[in-house]
């Protein structure tokens, strides 16, 4: 995962010149190179003038530099499935980081291959296989079952969301 910042001096800046530094937010040591950063600049006020990510991450130029560090520590203990749900929930549902950050550490969404025509029908088919709906004894009825309408009154009460090939169920 990547997620870089380019922490700059506000003093410098307001006065024409660009000083700042590109600080990994992965980086072990990336509390350390801040507080270097900070010292070596004492006196000086500081902003977050770039951002590089490879997740759905809004930095702003005022957020906290210590605490983007702890957010990044805690997205990087998420498993490849939270990191997806993650990142489709921040550009799909628009949640902010933190939000989408505690629904994906916490686990409360479904996954749901995308392996239908739509994603209704793959929501439907899924909570109907789930409900034991597609087990009816009588095939008759089965085969009339209607998987998208199902999944369209799922999709209707909950958050859903997906990356292209998986969907996420917020619970």
């Amino acid at each position: 995962m990547e997620c870089r910042i380019f922490l700059a001096s506000l003093t410098a800046h307001t006065n024409g010149m660009i000083d700042g530094e590109w600080i990994d937010l992965t980086d072990n040591n990336a509390m350390d190179k801040i507080d270097a950063f900070m010292d070596e600049r004492e006196g000086h006020k500081f902003f977050i003038s770039d951002s590089s990510t490879s997740v759905a991450m809004d930095i702003g130029e005022y957020d906290d530099p210590y605490e983007l560090v702890e957010f990044v520590e805690r997205l990087e203990d998420l498993d490849e499935t939270q990191l997806d749900a993650f990142d489709a929930m921040v550009t799909g549902l628009r949640l902010d980081r933190e939000d989408a950050l505690d629904k994906a550490e916490s686990w409360e969404f479904d996954v749901i291959e995308w392996d239908w025509e739509s994603i209704e029908e793959s929501v439907g088919y899924y909570y109907a296989e789930l409900n034991g709906y597609t087990n009816m004894a009588d095939d008759t009825i089965r085969k009339y079952f209607n998987y998208e309408a199902y999944g369209r009154d799922i999709c209707i009460e909950s958050d859903v969301c997906d990356n292209g090939k998986t969907i996420f169920v917020i619970h």
